[in-house]
Parts: C-alpha cells; structure tokens; sequence
C-alpha cells in the first residue's frame, strides 16, 4: 500500500535518527515529500525500526532546524522509508512549496 503524500522532493541533507534500541545513527535524506521521507543510512547491524526522532536542518532558503517523530513504514539495503507523524505533514508541506508559492506577488494598484 501507498503511504506517500505528496510529491518526491530529491535533496541530500543530514539527518541524526534516535531511537529507543540503537541511540543515535546518522544518515542523509535523499528524498523528501510531505508524509515522510528516504533516509540513506549504513549500519553494521540491523536497520533502525518502529518509532524514530529525527533531527535535521530543512532544505532551502527558508532553513530551520526540524525535531520531528516519524514511524520506519519499509527497509532496504540503501535505508529507510520513514512517514512522519501527523502533526509535521503540513510543516513538511509548506517546506517544500517553492518560494513564489509562499510569498504571492500582489500587482499593487496604479498611482
């Protein structure tokens, strides 16, 4: 079944997951959308599952930093497919719409 919300976003940023078994791994988001996203993660044991914490700094012009829980939904040999709670979905939105998006060019009236 089809959990992704929202179009693949590719980008390459560094994320630190936390979890209750394996304390902190590191990894790097290779796609993000609004539900969730693919994070590339190399471990010498098994992959990280269940709930997670993740900690990142969003992509873009409009940075900040992201402290947000998310659930591991698949694993593969190059990582993790994680969907975020639900309270981050539209911050992850509003991330990812391109900048004229957020700021509408309003035509002032003539002089």
């Amino acid at each position: 079944m089809e959990h992704r919300q929202g179009q693949r976003n590719s980008c390459s940023v560094p994320v630190a997951l936390y979890t209750r078994r394996d304390g902190v791994l590191y990894g790097r988001i290779s796609n993000l959308s609004a539900g969730g996203a693919f994070i590339a993660i190399s471990t010498q044991g098994s992959l990280p599952r269940g709930l997670l914490r993740l900690n990142f700094v969003s992509p873009g012009a409009a940075a900040r930093e992201c402290d947000w829980r998310a659930l591991v939904v698949r694993e593969c040999d190059a990582g993790i497919g994680v969907m975020f709670d639900r309270r981050h979905i539209q911050t992850a939105a509003a991330l990812l719409r391109p900048q004229s998006a957020r700021y509408p060019v309003v035509a002032m009236p003539p002089a």
